[in-house]
């Protein structure tokens, strides 16, 4: 139970930094990835739907599974922490670059 709470938190931390950095930064922010610039906007919605995502299959995987299976749930909640994590990246990064450029 508590693993299911932690990672609904972790998602809604994901839309609180959304929030904020839709609130903060420049709507043509841009950050840089492998394949070219992206908008912020994208990647601010993109990181929450993907987490809400995952967070729904996470919840319906849990709820059926047997209570006698274990789930490796450090290992999914490690992974919310670091798309989380990811998320404010994008956003420190779309900072620094645009207060230098």
């Amino acid at each position: 139970m508590i693993p299911i709470l932690v990672c609904g938190m972790i998602v809604l931390g994901m839309v609180g930094i959304s929030l904020y950095g839709a609130r903060t930064l420049p709507w043509d922010a841009r950050i840089l990835n492998g394949r070219g610039p992206w908008y912020v906007t994208v990647s601010l919605v993109v990181f929450p739907v993907l987490g809400a995502i995952l967070y729904g299959i996470f919840l319906s995987s849990a709820s059926a599974a047997s209570h006698r299976s274990r789930q490796p749930v450090e290992i999914v909640i490690l992974f919310f922490a670091l798309l989380a994590l990811s998320q404010f990246w994008t956003i420190k990064t779309a900072r620094s670059s645009r207060s230098t450029g």
